[in-house]
């Protein structure tokens, strides 16, 4: 089984494959690409060694079934998962939704740039969470 260090969570492919090529492109993998919150609960139930874990996850905040905000509150709410980092990655820059989310555990909320020169910017501050 390989061992990711990071999963990206988000229900739009286009959004998701630019998140996984930037992150590839500052250096950041494995990377495991979901496109639903459910998939991370299996993923996760699949990996025997605690330190086999992904050191991050990023999830969109808007998905259908599970929300990003629902994903947090569980993984946050189980002991074995507590210690991931969980950054919440949305199109939404609504007080509410950044309070929410960081009241709730996320490590960091980043709002989604609106072109592919903003990646530059979010990859440095996800790297923090991976190195």
């Amino acid at each position: 089984m390989i061992t990711f260090r990071v999963l990206v969570v988000d229900d739009d492919p286009d959004d998701r494959d630019l998140l996984r090529e930037a992150l590839e492109e500052a250096g950041i993998e494995p990377i495991l690409s979901l496109a639903y919150a459910h998939e991370v609960f299996s993923y996760l139930q699949g990996v025997e060694q605690d330190e086999d874990l992904p050191v991050l996850i990023v999830t969109d905040l808007n998905m259908q079934g599970i929300s990003g905000l629902e994903l947090l509150c569980a993984l946050k709410g189980m002991q074995r998962y507590q210690h991931i980092a969980v950054v919440v990655y949305s199109t939404s820059s609504h007080a509410m939704d950044v309070r929410n989310c960081l009241t709730s555990g996320a490590s960091e909320y980043i709002t989604k740039p609106n072109s592919i020169s903003g990646f530059p910017a979010v990859t440095a501050k996800l790297k923090e969470f991976v190195y």
